[in-house]
């Protein structure tokens, strides 16, 4: 169940990425899973620190709108029917349980020894 969630999650960051301009999707990429600074993506794009700092907010202000849709819309597409506890409660009802009858026989060293009087008398 756990690694149905993490894909799960992981798809709806991914298509959430994807959604995004490349400009945005490009900083956020390497600031969050690639580990850089601004500094560092500001060397590496060729762009002011500024720049790169104004960028990484947008993209982050589009997430926070994107993202709550993209949850919502997965929740609904994983809603259970309305009547779906309702009919599992009802088929539990209707399941007939027969206890196992206790049926009282020699303790198990008991048997054990009897099973071993019986093979040696073969002998």
């Amino acid at each position: 169940m756990d690694s149905y969630q993490e894909d799960t999650v992981y798809k709806s960051v991914r298509d959430a990425l994807e959604s995004l301009p490349e400009i945005y999707r490009e900083v956020l990429t390497l600031r969050y899973f690639g580990g850089m600074n601004i500094k560092e993506i500001s060397s590496y794009l060729c762009a002011s620190t500024s720049t790169i700092d104004r960028r990484l907010r947008e993209a982050l202000s589009q997430l926070k709108e994107e993202i709550p849709d993209m949850i919502s819309t997965t929740y609904h597409q994983k809603e259970l029917p309305a009547g779906f506890t309702f009919r599992i409660v009802e088929t539990i009802k209707k399941i007939n349980i027969h206890p196992i009858s206790q049926i009282k026989g020699l303790p198990y060293g008991l048997s054990l020894a009897t099973g071993l009087l019986i093979a040696m008398s073969y002998i």
